[in-house]
């Protein structure tokens, strides 16, 4: 994922882009591929559910709106 800011702000480590535009470039996990080794583990081992299933539910309608208003059906 790369995140944009146009401000002052100057942090280490991040990439100036011109005088007021700083580029971050940040790693993250893929959150739907954690989310089915959580509700695997869960089923498997009895653990916990970490997300729960109004939660998924509603990522899974807002992935649905998103299509819909993008004309995928």
């Amino acid at each position: 994922m790369q995140l944009r800011i146009t401000a002052g702000a100057r942090p280490q480590g991040a990439e100036y882009v011109d005088e007021t535009t700083t580029e971050y470039t940040i790693w993250v996990d893929d959150n739907y591929k954690k989310e089915i080794e959580l509700f695997s583990d869960a089923v498997l081992n009895g653990s916990a559910l970490t997300v729960s299933e109004e939660e998924s539910l509603r990522t899974a309608r807002v992935c649905d709106s998103i299509r819909r208003a993008g004309g995928i059906d």
